[in-house]
C-alpha cells in the first residue's frame, strides 16, 4: 500500500495495493486521544484515510485490519505492494526488510519459472505460481484408467478383428460361452497349430504389457494351449515374443482356463499382434478350441477382465470393435435402495416373503427399503438375482454389504457371496460373521472369487433357526470390485454418480471424481481429487507424477487447472518456452473425459483420459512476512504520533 499527502487537500490517499486485503476490523480505545482530538490535524488525516478505506471495493479490504491504540501506539496490520521507502511531508517511512518481487518469466523458490503473479487477471489468491523446467516430459493417462486393448474381446456380435492361421478356421460360437452370448471357436483344418490372431495393436516401447484369455479345448485329444504377445516395429519387422507356459494337458471338455502371458515391448516396437493357439504339429482336421474375455492392457500385474458392455465400463467406439476402458466405481446392485420395488430379489424363495416398505434405517437411503419375513423356522434370507447372476472375474477380490436391522425374533444374520462357475455350478461361498443387528448395522463380506467363478449370488439371510414371522429390514445394498471402494452408492446419490439405465432400477456408476474446477487457483485441489480417487500410480496417472514429484527441493508441485494451463500457453514466450506438444490439465468434463490444451495452436479440448499426453508439473506460493515502520512528525499534546506498518501476506513460506 502506498500512501501520499497532497498539502491542497489535507489529507492522505490511499492507492490500491497490489497484493488484496480482506475484512477490516476498527477499534479506538480513545483514552489519551480526547476532547482536543477533534480538531486535531492527524485526527482529520487518519478519519479521511478510513473514510477512503470504507468506500473501497470490498475485495481489496478482505485482508485488511486495523487497530488503533493510543497516540504513543496506533498500530496498522495491511499488505503492501513492495519494499520501497516514501519521503512524505510529515511522514517518515523505513523499509528494515527486503522480499522478491517476481515478474513473469523469473525463476521462482522451486526453480521453475513464474507464469503467474498475484497481478495476473482472475488470480484471486494472491500466490505466485511456477512451471518446473522438466525438459524430459513425460506422457501419462489422465488418471488411473484401465484400458483393454482387445477391439473384439468376447465376441459379443462375431470376430471381427480376428484371423485363423496355419490353416485354421474361425467363427462365433453361442454355446456355452464362459460369459457374454458368444466366444472365439477355433477349427483345424491341418496339422500344424490350431491358431487364431489379432489385427494389430499400437503399444509404447519399454511398456509393460499383459495379456489373458480364458481357453478351453472342446474336441481332439489332450494338448496345451499357448496365448502370446509378438512385437513389431512401425514398418512391421518382427522383433520378439512373449507367450504363456502351455497349460499342461488340457483335458477334452476338461472346462475354461485362464491363460496368462506379461513383457516389456522391446525399445523398437511399435506394433503387437496377439496370439491364441493350441497344439502343436500332428492335430487332425476338425479339432476344436474356444477362447473368451481376452485382456490386453499396459500394466505389470493381471487384471480383472472388463470390455465395454459391463458396468462400470465402456466401448471407446463400436461396441464389440473397439477399446473398452474403465468408467469408474459400479455398484453392481439393481434397484440397491429399492426405491424401484423388490425386483431382483428372490421372492419365490419358500423361506421367506419380501416385501417394499415405506420408510428406511439409521444408514439407509431414499424413502424405502425391504423387509423379509420367515416362513420357516429353519434359516432364512433372500438372494438377489438367483444362482450366478452377477458376471466376476476369477482372482478378482468383491465386496457385498448391506444396511440390516433385525425388527422380530432373537436370529442373526449375515452377508453371503456364494461362487459359480460358467456352467451355473456352485464352487464355495464366503460370509460375514454373524450379527444381531439389534441396531441397523452394515454387514459386509470381500472375498476373492476363486478359480473357475465366473457368476455370484448375493444373501442376506439368517445363520440359526428361530420362529415362523421372524423378519429383518433391508437397505442401501451393495457389490462391487473392493479395489473400487467398499463405501455405498447409487446413481442418486450426488451428480458424480448415475444410473446406467432405469432411475432405480439399474446398475450405477461413479463417473467422476470432481476434479472440475477450471479457474486458476484451483489445480492443486482437483490434483487431491484425482489422486484420491483413482488409487494409481506415477506410472499411470498425470496428476499422481505431479503430486509424487520431487524438484528444486519442492515437494507441492500438481496437475494445473484449465485456467493454470493456459496462462502457461498465454507466457510461453516469456518463459522461454518451444512446448508444441498437447497436455494434460486436472479439469475433468465427465466421466471418460478431461481437458487438454494443444500448445502448436493453442487449442482446449476435451479428450479421453486413457489418452498418453504430456504433463507440466507447477507448484503455487506466497512470500514471507515483513514489517514497515511509519514515523509521523506531526505532534499532539507534545507527544510524538508513531504509527506502525506490517506487511502480513497470506503464509510463511514461498
Amino acid at each position: 500500500m502506498a500512501i501520499t499527502f497532497n498539502k491542497t487537500e489535507n489529507k492522505y490517499r490511499i492507492r490500491e495495493p497490489l497484493f488484496q486485503l480482506n475484512r477490516i476490523k476498527f477499534k479506538s480505545p480513545r483514552n489519551s486521544l480526547s476532547e482536543n482530538l477533534e480538531s486535531n490535524l492527524l485526527k482529520t488525516d487518519f478519519s479521511r484515510i478510513l473514510n477512503e478505506l470504507e468506500n473501497t471495493d470490498a475485495s481489496i479490504l478482505e485482508k485488511l485490519t486495523y487497530i488503533i491504540g493510543d497516540i504513543n501506539d496506533i498500530n496498522l496490520t495491511v499488505n503492501l505492494d513492495d519494499g520501497l521507502s516514501y519521503d512524505i511531508p510529515g511522514v517518515q517511512i523505513y523499509d528494515d526488510y527486503s522480499y522478491p518481487q517476481y515478474e513473469i518469466g523469473d525463476t521462482g523458490p522451486g526453480g521453475g519459472k513464474i507464469f503467474i503473479t498475484p497481478l495476473t487477471t482472475g488470480n484471486t489468491t494472491g500466490k505466485y505460481f511456477e512451471v518446473a523446467p522438466i525438459e524430459t516430459q513425460v506422457t501419462r493417462t489422465w488418471s488411473k484408467t484401465r484400458v483393454n486393448l482387445i477391439a473384439n474381446p468376447s465376441f459379443g456380435t462375431g470376430t471381427n478383428n480376428w484371423l485363423g492361421q496355419s490353416g485354421a478356421t474361425i467363427s462365433r460360437n453361442t454355446v456355452s460361452p464362459y460369459s457374454g452370448s458368444g466366444d472365439l471357436l477355433v477349427t483345424s483344418s491341418a496339422t500344424d497349430y490350431n491358431l487364431a490372431y489379432h489385427d494389430f495393436i499400437t503399444v509404447t516401447p519399454n511398456t509393460p504389457y499383459y495379456l489373458s484369455a480364458y481357453c478351453r479345448n472342446v474336441s481332439g485329444s489332450t494338448r496345451n494351449i499357448y496365448i502370446g504377445v509378438q512385437w513389431f516395429t512401425s514398418a512391421g519387422t518382427y522383433i520378439s515374443d512373449n507367450t504363456s507356459a502351455g497349460s499342461g494337458n488340457l483335458t477334452t471338455l476338461a472346462g475354461w482356463v485362464r491363460r496368462s502371458a506379461f513383457g516389456t515391448a522391446p525399445a523398437t516396437a511399435t506394433k503387437a499382434r496377439i496370439i491364441l493357439a493350441s497344439g502343436t504339429t500332428g492335430l487332425t482336421a476338425g479339432w476344436t478350441t474356444k477362447f473368451d474375455n481376452i485382456l490386453f492392457e499396459q500394466s505389470s500385474a493381471l487384471g480383472s477382465y472388463f470390455d465395454g458392455s459391463m458396468a462400470g465400463k465402456m466401448w471407446t467406439g463400436t461396441a464389440h470393435a473397439s477399446s473398452s476402458q474403465l468408467v469408474g466405481r459400479a455398484n453392481l446392485i439393481i434397484n440397491p435402495s429399492f426405491e424401484f420395488d423388490v425386483a431382483n430379489w428372490n421372492t419365490t424363495s419358500t423361506s421367506c416373503t419380501n416385501t417394499k416398505t415405506a420408510g428406511t434405517i439409521a444408514g439407509g437411503s431414499g424413502s424405502w427399503s425391504m423387509v423379509s419375513s420367515a416362513l420357516v423356522t429353519a434359516a432364512y434370507g433372500p438372494s438377489c438375482g438367483g444362482t450366478g447372476v452377477f458376471p466376476i472375474t476369477e482372482g478378482t477380490s468383491y465386496t457385498f454389504s448391506a444396511q440390516v436391522l433385525r425388527l422380530v425374533g432373537a436370529r442373526t444374520y449375515s452377508a453371503r457371496i456364494d461362487w459359480y462357475d460358467s456352467a451355473g455350478v456352485f464352487i464355495s461361498l464366503a460370509n460375514s460373521s454373524a450379527n444381531a443387528c439389534t441396531t441397523s448395522t452394515r454387514l459386509s463380506i470381500s472375498g476373492t472369487a476363486p478359480v473357475g467363478a465366473a457368476r455370484a449370488d448375493l444373501r442376506l439371510i439368517s445363520t440359526n433357526t428361530g420362529a415362523i414371522g421372524d423378519s429383518h429390514q433391508i437397505d442401501s445394498v451393495f457389490f462391487g470390485e473392493t479395489s473400487d471402494g467398499t463405501t455405498y452408492f447409487d446413481g442418486s446419490t450426488s451428480s458424480l454418480y448415475s444410473w446406467t439405465g432405469t432411475i432405480d432400477n439399474s446398475v450405477s456408476i461413479k463417473q467422476r471424481s470432481g476434479a472440475d474446477e477450471t479457474a486458476i487457483g484451483s489445480g492443486e485441489q482437483n490434483t487431491i481429487d484425482i489422486v484420491t480417487e483413482s488409487g494409481s500410480t506415477s506410472a499411470t496417472s498425470a496428476a499422481v507424477y505431479c503430486s509424487e514429484l520431487t524438484f528444486g527441493d519442492k515437494s507441492d508441485w500438481f496437475l494445473p487447472s484449465l485456467d493454470e494451463l493456459n496462462e502457461i500457453y498465454i507466457n510461453r514466450a516469456a518463459l522461454n518456452s518451444n512446448f508444441t506438444d498437447t497436455y494434460f490439465n486436472s479439469s475433468e468434463v465427465s466421466g471418460t473425459n478431461s481437458w487438454a490444451q494443444n500448445f502448436a495452436l493453442g487449442t482446449q479440448s476435451s479428450t479421453i483420459k486413457s489418452t498418453l499426453a504430456y504433463v507440466r508439473p507447477v507448484r503455487a506460493f506466497v512470500i514471507p512476512i515483513k514489517t514497515l515502520q511509519i514515523h509521523t512528525t506531526n505532534k499532539l499534546s507534545g507527544k510524538l504520533a508513531r504509527l506502525f506498518y506490517k506487511v502480513s501476506l497470506l503464509e510463511n513460506g514461498n
